[in-house]
């Protein structure tokens, strides 16, 4: 019976881990844009070292780099 229990347990926590992988995929439009939108909230509030990932950062990593 302590098997079943263990099985049952199992089952159970990957279901719950399946239903919050399906539930930010989802939501992940309106996930982001309250991300931005607290950014845009902090930025008001002065907090000015706060910044969020831009996404030209993806291209520009070598552009500093000096070519010899």
């Amino acid at each position: 019976m302590k098997e079943k229990d263990g099985i049952f347990k199992f089952v159970a926590a990957a279901m719950l881990f399946a239903a919050a992988a399906c539930a930010i995929v989802a939501y992940w439009e309106q996930i982001v844009d309250l991300i931005y939108a607290i950014g845009d909230k902090l930025e008001e509030m002065g907090a000015k070292n706060i910044t969020l990932p831009n996404e030209s950062d993806d291209f520009d990593d070598d552009a500093d780099l000096e070519l010899i």
